[in-house]
Order: structure tokens, then C-alpha cells, then sequence
């Protein structure tokens, strides 16, 4: 005689089962199937009760890696596993992912040019335009994946950051947009940051409890730590350990709710660790992880080994994947193969079946796709101001996406006239445009 648990004893026991685990149950039965990937329900009692099994995952040859280092071994071994693998939503190929965020297994990237929010465990994706209906053009644009945490549930946002230039007085200064998912609305956020306080090029940020955290650029005392809040939508700056002149902050790492920091004095190697991000305070409660002598400049690093203090490590200017640890026996290197991505990144990332609310993209009347390339920005001076700020577009078919320029529809001009604005915070006398038939 076959027995069966009660429903909510089963329920409660595979909440509790890593989500790795769970994928490889999926085909038992079409119920489970449908617990785990359509119920939202048990989605967020999942992610609360389940074990938190961070995976290494590293960006590189613009597509992502899962690493794995066995410290078992003199020196330990580096092994990636194959590509995963993401579909362009709008052309049959592999996209090619050029920046990754994350936040509850969910994995932010920017693309050739456009964003997608990716749950690698489900398979759930949700591409993302702006709001003028272009796709990305990715030069110049940092974005990162948080929530707003309210009682009910998460709600989660996008936070994107890029630079504005004036030239009639040689200023630059950052603007920064909000994406919310359950509105599917982009909007600007008013808010500016000191020059001195914005974010490093260099800094992968990180996500923690909903935050995002950057490095700021590195200024006279080493540089700071910058916050952005996605609940109340502000930015807060804390300070690092004992910042003086000759130290950097190279690397944000996020291992078991703790935020940890690389910080590079002379020839020495430091980590530092904190697990109080609640404070109000500027101050926060650091405390040193390991230090080691080395030379290399890294870019990102997670750690690994807490008891053994050891860290996986890449660096842009030797092209290698590396462990480094205070003991010299943990020190070992892969190279890269491939080509190489602008933004090379090695991450802690714990698979989740955090679902997101999908987005519904409707073709036209006539049963197409249209798509939207911007070229850019062409801008040119007269008389020592600016006067005109041309900007190119393009658009096509979904039938007719390619490589190839030969093959796009038509192209859009956008022209304004700068001339007789006022000189401080003009946009000109609007956008006035001008079709023309594909060269």
C-alpha cells in the first residue's frame, strides 16, 4: 500500500531543498513542475528556507562560467564548466553579455545592446527597452538589480547610472534613471553625486539585502564606499577601514550577508570584512580578513575558503584567473582563452527560484517586430559653443535583424538647435526628424 505526505509537509520540505536540487526533480511529476516555477508562493518560502550554496560565476569571452577550485590539490585546481547558455531574445544566437549584476539569483546583463533580467535556474527572462522604445547603446552605462523592500513583497528596480557632459563649460556630472518592474515605466532620478564620491569605472558593484554598493573613484585618501538605498531611492557614502594615500579599494565581494573588500597598500594585499550594514552610520565596523604579499592588480575576487583564507582572483593586465591565500602553497593560475570581455567579473552567485512579473511585448498590425538601434551622439561645436546635437537611428524588421548595415529598413535623423538657447541647462527647441532611405 503506496502512503503519500500531506501537501503542506511535502510543501515544506522541498522549500527547504537547495534549488539546484530542484531542477533535477522538475520532470518527477508535472505537480512539482508547476510548484516550483509557476507558484510564487512557494518561490518566496523557497528563498527563505532553503540553504544559501553560493556558486562561483565568472564573466569572460563575453558569456558566463561556473568555476570550481579544489583546494585538495598543491596547487589547487581552476576547472570552468560550459558556457551557459542565453538566447538573444530578438535574433536566433547566443547573446553576448557585456556587464552581469545580481541580486536573490537573479542576473542582470547588459547586452549588446539591450538589458535582460535572467534567472538562470528557471530559465525566466525579461528583456528590457527604454523608454523611448531604443535599444542600449552600452557605452558609458553602469546598471544594477535591487528592490524596493516593502512588507508584502519585493519589489525590484534597476538602477542606471551614466555621464553627462557639458561643454559650454567643460563640466561633467552623472544622471541616473529608475526601471521599476511592476510599473514597466523608466524614470529619472533626481539626484546628483559630489564628483569626488562617484562611481569608479573600474568598481563591480554588488547587491546586499536590496542595496547596491560601489566603489567610489578612487581620490587623495583611497577612495569611499557609495550606497544607493532602492527603497527610499538615495545614495549614502560609508567610509573603508584606515583610508590614507597610498592604499586602493580594488574589489567588492558578497560572501554569506557579509560585504568584503580587497585594499592594496605597496605590495600588500588586505581583506577586509563587515557584516553591520544596517548602521546610520558613516563609520562602519570593519575587521581584517587575511593579508599577503602581492604585486598583481586585481580587478574582482570572492572568497573561497574562509578557514583557509583563500581568494579566486582575476586580473585585466595578465589575462589570468587566479587563488591567491596567506599561505604561498594556494597560489595558482589559469589563462584566458577567447576573446576577452570589456568588463571582465568573477562573482558569488546562489542560484534562487525568484520569479519577476513578465513583461508582455506585442508585435505590430502588421504581425512584425520593429527594433530600434541608436548609433549615438554627433556633436558639433560653432563659434566655440554648441550649437547642434545630431543623433542617428535605425530601424527594422524582425525578419530582416543582422550584422549587416546593407540590410536595415531606413534611417532616422534627430536634430536640435543649441544656438539660441540659454547657455545653462538648454535641450535646445526639440528634436525635429529627418528620414532617409538606407545607404
Amino acid at each position: 500500500m503506496t502512503s503519500y505526505l500531506p501537501a503542506d509537509l511535502e510543501e515544506e520540505i522541498l522549500s527547504r531543498v537547495p534549488a539546484t536540487s530542484l531542477m533535477r526533480w522538475r520532470s518527477i511529476c508535472r505537480r512539482w513542475n508547476t510548484l516550483f516555477f509557476e507558484d510564487q508562493r512557494f518561490s518566496e518560502k523557497h528563498f527563505r528556507n532553503a540553504p544559501k550554496q553560493p556558486l562561483v560565476l565568472m564573466l569572460t569571452e563575453y558569456r558566463l562560467f561556473f568555476a570550481s577550485v579544489d583546494l585538495k590539490f598543491v596547487p589547487p585546481s581552476i576547472e570552468f564548466s560550459d558556457a551557459l547558455s542565453l538566447k538573444n531574445y530578438y535574433v536566433s544566437r547566443d547573446a553576448h553579455i557585456d556587464t552581469v549584476s545580481h541580486c536573490d539569483g537573479l542576473l542582470l546583463c547588459a547586452t549588446e545592446s539591450e538589458l535582460v533580467v535572467w534567472n538562470p535556474c528557471s530559465g525566466q527572462t525579461r528583456w528590457i527597452r527604454d523608454h523611448d522604445g531604443s535599444r542600449w547603446f552600452r557605452g558609458g552605462s553602469l546598471f544594477m538589480l535591487g528592490y524596493e523592500n516593502n512588507q508584502s513583497c519585493r519589489s525590484y528596480k534597476i538602477l542606471k547610472f551614466y555621464h553627462i557632459i557639458n561643454y559650454d563649460v567643460d563640466v561633467q556630472y552623472e544622471r541616473f534613471k529608475i526601471y521599476d518592474f511592476n510599473s514597466n515605466m523608466w524614470r529619472f532620478l533626481d539626484a546628483r553625486i559630489n564628483p569626488r564620491n562617484c562611481i569608479s569605472n573600474e568598481s563591480h558593484g554588488v547587491t546586499l539585502n536590496g542595496n547596491a554598493y560601489w566603489i567610489s573613484s578612487h581620490n587623495e585618501e583611497g577612495g569611499d564606499l557609495l550606497s544607493f538605498d532602492f527603497t527610499r531611492e538615495r545614495f549614502r557614502r560609508y567610509r573603508f577601514p584606515l583610508t590614507f594615500r597610498r592604499c586602493h579599494y580594488r574589489a567588492l565581494s558578497v560572501v554569506r550577508e557579509e560585504l568584503s573588500v580587497l585594499r592594496w597598500i605597496d605590495s600588500n594585499m588586505e581583506m577586509w570584512v563587515t557584516n553591520n550594514m544596517d548602521t546610520c552610520e558613516a563609520d562602519l565596523s570593519w575587521t581584517k580578513s587575511f593579508t599577503m604579499d602581492f604585486v598583481l592588480n586585481i580587478y574582482t575576487s570572492v572568497l573561497i575558503d574562509e578557514d583557509k583564507k583563500v581568494a579566486l582572483c582575476d586580473s585585466p593586465c595578465e589575462e589570468v584567473a587566479f587563488t591567491i591565500g596567506e599561505e604561498d602553497e594556494y597560489y595558482s593560475e589559469v589563462p584566458f582563452e577567447g576573446a576577452r570581455s570589456r568588463h571582465e567579473h568573477i562573482f558569488n552567485y546562489v542560484p534562487s527560484l525568484v520569479q519577476f512579473p513578465q513583461q508582455s511585448i506585442e508585435p505590430d498590425g502588421f504581425g512584425k517586430w520593429h527594433h530600434r538601434r541608436w548609433w549615438g551622439h554627433r556633436v558639433r561645436r560653432c563659434n566655440g559653443g554648441l550649437d547642434y546635437d545630431t543623433r542617428y537611428s535605425e530601424e527594422t524588421d524582425d525578419d530582416m535583424m543582422s550584422e549587416s548595415d546593407d540590410e536595415w529598413d531606413w534611417r532616422e535623423i534627430e536634430c536640435t538647435d543649441f544656438s539660441n538657447s540659454s547657455r545653462r541647462g538648454n535641450r535646445g527647441r526639440g528634436w525635429t526628424k529627418t528620414r532617409c532611405a538606407t545607404l
